[in-house]
């Protein structure tokens, strides 16, 4: 999930010559950042675990949901900087909210947190174990009855 920071570099290059940017590129920067904003804010409960490696905007995805998880293998890294691009799909938000500008350090050096520290850092809310992924599935059929009125109590 997220942009593939060459697609960016591709539709930078393509803007730069017509002097505007078309109307994919558009619709797919604006579609991103509206995704975040959506998972964000999205009131049912949203399980998001963190099973592996996540970058940049599909790692904003995976913290910005209202129920996520790591475990040891779990790894976020920031890279879009080392493309020349900021930060997006809700990576900058999530960057910003850290403290010590341990945002800002992570945003240039493209250092990896692992799971941990993920947990540590306020990134992810619960410490999930793989087996516990059936559990998770279990309840979540539950939660599926909830109306999104009754959700926003």
């Amino acid at each position: 999930i997220g942009l593939d920071p060459k697609e960016l570099l591709l539709a930078a290059v393509y803007a730069r010559k017509r002097g505007k940017l078309s109307r994919f590129s558009r619709a797919l920067l604006w579609n991103s950042q509206e995704l975040a904003y959506l998972v964000a804010d999205y009131r049912k409960p949203l399980v998001c675990h963190l099973g592996g490696v996540a970058q940049d905007g599909g790692a904003a995805l995976a913290c910005l949901a209202s129920f996520s998880g790591a475990h040891q293998d779990s790894e976020i890294c920031v890279r879009a900087c080392r493309h020349g691009l900021v930060p997006m799909g809700g990576m900058t938000y999530l960057l910003a909210s850290l403290p010590w500008h341990l945002g800002e350090f992570l945003a240039l050096t493209g250092w990896t947190l692992r799971g941990y520290e993920l947990l540590a850092l306020d990134l992810v809310e619960h410490w999930l174990s793989p087996e516990a992924l059936p559990f998770l599935e279990l309840t979540s059929e539950k939660q599926l009855e909830v109306s999104e009125a009754d959700a926003r109590l």
